[in-house]
């Protein structure tokens, strides 16, 4: 398969749907699908997810399947 060009780093994507909803959370298969459509695969999405809510703690998951930013 013929990697994209250019595809944007899956954390940039998902920190960017957070930041910029008013705090509204965000279902988890939006923030896949938002990465795949940005030229991400879905295993990166998910793994980006579990980073910045896991790893780096940039935004947490208050209900179950549901994101928003830890800011």
């Amino acid at each position: 398969p013929v990697e994209p060009v250019e595809s944007a780093d899956p954390r940039d994507v998902i920190l960017g749907i957070l930041s910029s909803n008013g705090g509204d959370l965000v279902e988890y298969d939006d923030l896949v699908a938002a990465c795949i459509s940005a030229g991400s695969s879905g295993e990166a999405a998910e793994d980006a997810i579990e980073h910045l809510r896991d790893v780096t703690m940039e935004i947490s998951e208050p209900s179950f399947g549901f994101f928003s930013s830890s800011s």
